[in-house]
């Protein structure tokens, strides 16, 4: 495995872990905001987990240099 494959798995393990422990403050924090907006839990948590995962993406990409 070349050094690059390494560090690209590495970077996906990591990101994995903070997704793992993010998850269950997410989903609590969704369901506030769908309370007190009318909407559905699922939706709320879906855009915060996809706004999480995008910041730990550019996070990831320009905190390697």
């Amino acid at each position: 495995m070349s050094p690059h494959t390494a560090g690209v798995w590495l970077g996906f393990c990591l990101c994995a872990a903070l997704v793992g422990l993010a998850g269950p403050a997410l989903s609590r924090n969704g369901d506030v905001v769908a309370t007190r907006l009318n909407l559905s839990g699922g939706w709320i948590s879906f855009g915060l987990f996809a706004m999480y995962l995008l910041n730990a993406y550019v996070l990831f990409l320009h905190g390697a240099r």
